[in-house]
């Protein structure tokens, strides 16, 4: 009977043990669960706001396609011309004169923004435009200069010819790369 005894203690004892051990090893596998579930949460979460920045972008990357056009889409230098669209803003330039000055990629704290900066001349010098008056001749230089595909740079007005004209050290087209 004392063997039964001790046996029953013993079996008792061992069963304790594996409840205990299976108690802890189910503790650690719930946290190792939940630890998991919580990293997958926080990986959905980052997916979804990276995917509503990018769609917020989409409105970017349109206004963007739709303010400059495409370099690869300008065959010749009167389709160059044709974009500035000087006529809508009262302005008239001798094409038959025209140079391409310069070329350069626009770059912004050593980065390459994709665009491609193309200045005219109707000389060696400058890009001289006319009007039918010196009112129109700088309204049309304005509205012009308000253009974010246009960049204008030392602007003088000549007031010694017949015509209103003005000199315009730097005429450039920003023109996307791709």
């Amino acid at each position: 009977m004392a063997k039964s005894t001790h046996s029953n203690a013993i079996v008792l004892l061992l069963s304790v043990a594996l409840a205990a051990v299976l108690g802890i090893a189910g503790i650690q596998g719930y946290k190792t669960m939940s630890d998991k579930a919580k990293e997958q949460t926080a990986i959905t979460e980052s997916v979804v706001r990276w995917k509503r920045s990018y769609m917020a972008l989409a409105g970017t990357q349109d206004r963007w396609e739709k303010t400059y056009k495409a370099a690869s889409g300008i065959p010749d230098m009167l389709t160059l011309v044709s974009l500035l669209n000087l006529a809508t803003y009262n302005l008239r330039a001798d094409t038959d004169q025209l140079v391409l000055k310069s070329d350069e990629q626009v770059t912004a704290n050593g980065e390459a923004l994709g665009l491609t900066k193309l200045c005219l001349g109707t000389g060696q010098e400058s890009f001289i435009v006319e009007a039918d008056s010196y009112g129109r001749l700088l309204a049309g230089i304005e509205q012009l200069a308000r253009r974010s595909d246009v960049f204008l740079d030392n602007i003088s007005v000549v007031g010694d010819k017949a015509v209103p004209q003005a000199r315009i050290g730097e005429m450039c087209l920003l023109l996307r790369s791709e």
